[in-house]
């Protein structure tokens, strides 16, 4: 049971890493990550909306 525990703590730290935009015109950036306790659809939809997000105002993905 404990192996299962860790497999599915290193699943999620993965899923869990933040992705970085930046601003082409400022240099300012941000990360896109989540806190959500949620099952992993829950998480990638808020990282998703995230991403959309950025992609929407023109900030570059690093």
């Amino acid at each position: 049971m404990s192996r299962l525990i860790l497999i599915a703590a290193l699943i999620l730290a993965g899923c869990t890493s933040p992705i970085v935009f930046r601003d082409p015109q400022t240099g300012h950036t941000a990360e896109c990550t989540t806190a959500n306790p949620t099952p992993l659809p829950a998480a990638k939809h808020d990282i998703d909306d995230c991403v959309a997000m950025f992609n929407h105002l023109g900030w570059t993905r690093e």
